[in-house]
């Protein structure tokens, strides 16, 4: 089916706001999609430093590799 994934400082500043916000209601409220879309989780990565995490990871398996 699919899922989205939100990230980054934006969200976790904002994580309150974004919470009360109308969002899932707008995801949701596409046309002919409504019922394709309400079927479709949305999950909010809080995670500190995921970029950096990921950065490391990614050079610790290319290390590996080699």
């Amino acid at each position: 089916i699919g899922v989205i994934y939100l990230g980054g400082g934006v969200i976790t500043k904002f994580f309150d706001f974004f919470l009360n916000s109308n969002f899932r209601n707008k995801v949701e409220d596409i046309g002919h999609f409504v019922s394709y879309m309400k079927s479709i989780p949305v999950y909010i990565i809080r995670r500190e430093n995921l970029r950096l995490i990921g950065a490391a990871k990614k050079l610790i398996k290319e290390d590996n590799n080699d």
